[in-house]
């Protein structure tokens, strides 16, 4: 790959860790630029000096990737998919894989518009998912899609959890537990929907789990050292 002046076309630096063929264009964001090499993993590049930031070298074939970042974006990433019908996510300056979920196929192709990511597959499917960030809490019939009720903040560090009549959410600093039902009200108007929050050192990191009475929390901690808290029971912290 090849780095050139766009003015003038003079070369500025080249990479080239493998003999491999370059699977995906390359994407350039915030100073960094992002490539894949076929069955060699996944590079982030220093745009300016060719200096390999993060690399996943994990032998998987990456069949596409895309950039998500836009105004409705609290926190841009990079979405990659493999032959294989894997999707991930990762974290844009440390390349940390942030999740990932299986899909049917090899994956073919990416687009992003209006807070929804569309992934396409080479089985013939495609798939939706909500990426930006909410701007609020709100339960939805699954029969006919109407919204039940809504609660303003937010919640949108991790997924949810939910467990009997209670329901789990992270705004990053603070877990919160919701009334399954929305508290009281009418339509969308509720009050005393929250029922506790606990503070939190950092955000949580992969989601939040519920077992035996109790709701598990994993967070980053302080100085990146990993705190897990076990809150009991689904009535208070």
């Amino acid at each position: 790959m090849h780095a050139l002046d766009a003015a003038s076309g003079t070369k500025q630096w080249r990479f080239s860790p493998t003999e491999s063929p370059w699977f995906t264009s390359p994407i350039v964001h915030d100073g960094l630029v992002y490539c894949t090499i076929a069955h060699k993993g996944m590079y982030a590049l220093d745009a300016a000096t060719e200096s390999v930031w993060w690399s996943h070298t994990d032998n998987h074939r990456y069949t596409a990737f895309s950039l998500v970042a836009d105004d409705s974006v609290s926190d841009p990433h990079l979405i990659a998919g493999t032959k294989s019908g894997v999707l991930c996510r990762f974290n844009l300056k440390t390349g940390r894989k942030i999740w990932q979920r299986d899909l049917f196929g090899p994956i073919s192709a990416f687009s992003f518009k209006s807070s929804s990511l569309y992934v396409g597959t080479s089985g013939g499917e495609v798939y939706t998912f909500y990426t930006a960030g909410h701007k609020g809490l709100t339960a939805i019939r699954d029969y006919d899609t109407k919204k039940k009720w809504r609660v303003d903040g937010r919640y949108d560090t991790t997924k949810p959890a939910g467990a009997g009549d209670t329901m789990y959410v992270s705004n990053g600093s603070a877990v919160h537990a919701f009334a399954m039902k929305g508290g009281c009200g009418i339509g969308t108007i509720r009050t005393r929907a929250k029922r506790w929050s606990h503070p939190t050192p950092a955000k949580a990191l992969g989601g939040l789990a519920v077992a035996d009475g109790a709701l598990f929390v994993a967070c980053a901690g302080h100085n990146n050292n990993p705190t897990l808290y076990c809150l009991e029971s689904a009535e208070s912290p």
